[in-house]
C-alpha cells in the first residue's frame, strides 16, 4: 500500500526527498528495491540479523514459474551481516 501511495505521489507531479521507515518495512526486501527502482531516498530500520550486500552488488531478478511466490532479487555476492562487533568488554 506505501508504494501504491508513492506512486499516486508521483502521479501529481511530487516527491519525498527522504523515505523513513521502521522495522515493518525495512525487513521487506520488495520495499527497498521498490525504493531503489524509483530512486527514492531512503533510511529503514532493520532488525539485527539482517544480512546486506555491498554497494556494488547488481540484483537480478529471477523468472517467475507461474507457482508459489514471486521470487524477490538476488545478487551473485555474498551478503555481510549488519551486526557490529561489541567493543572489549562492550
Amino acid at each position: 500500500m506505501a508504494m501504491e501511495m508513492l506512486d499516486e505521489l508521483a502521479g501529481w507531479g511530487l516527491r519525498p526527498p527522504v523515505i523513513a521507515a521502521d522495522g515493518g518495512y525495512g525487513d521487506n526486501a520488495a520495499f527497498r528495491h521498490a525504493l531503489q527502482e524509483r530512486e527514492i531516498g531512503h533510511v529503514v530500520q532493520v532488525k539485527g540479523d539482517a544480512a546486506a550486500h555491498p554497494a556494488d552488488a547488481l540484483p537480478e531478478l529471477i523468472t517467475y514459474s507461474g507457482l508459489g511466490p514471486r521470487p524477490g532479487p538476488v545478487t551473485a555476492t555474498k551478503p555481510v551481516s549488519l551486526v557490529a562487533d561489541s567493543p572489549a568488554g562492550g
